[in-house]
């Protein structure tokens, strides 16, 4: 092999290596958005379990954000008058390279005598 061939192969093997990464990456992404499309639509959306009334004289003791929607509190820090908290939930799908997390949120009502909570909707 001659000198020309050999640098030439010197040059051209760190390129050939960056565009097999580049393809591995982005063959692993695309078969991971496939897999999380197809969970979202098996399981995406939010599941009602049941409807609350809230009466007026309760809508000063909820708190809002600045678009008008209702903010709820996580257990710990709700209020025994608002009866109402948000759980956050998390379960890691895939840990290799990268993470595939799926993310969701349960809302509960809070039963005060019993100091016990029921579930009202879920999105997990």
């Amino acid at each position: 092999m001659g000198v020309g061939k050999a640098i030439k192969w010197i040059l051209l093997l760190p390129l050939i290596l960056a565009g097999l990464g580049i393809a591995y990456c982005e063959a692993n992404k695309a078969y991971w958005d496939h897999r999380v499309r197809g969970l979202c639509k098996k399981d995406g959306g939010v599941t009602v379990f049941e409807q609350l009334e809230i009466a007026k004289v309760d809508y000063p003791t909820l708190k809002y954000s600045s678009f008008g929607a209702v903010i709820f509190l996580v257990k710990e820090d709700a209020k025994p008058s608002v009866h109402l908290s948000i759980e956050f939930n998390s379960k890691s799908l895939h840990r290799v390279f990268q993470d595939v997390i799926r993310f969701g949120q349960s809302i509960r009502r809070m039963l005060i005598p019993k100091k016990d909570s029921k579930l009202i909707a879920n999105s997990f």
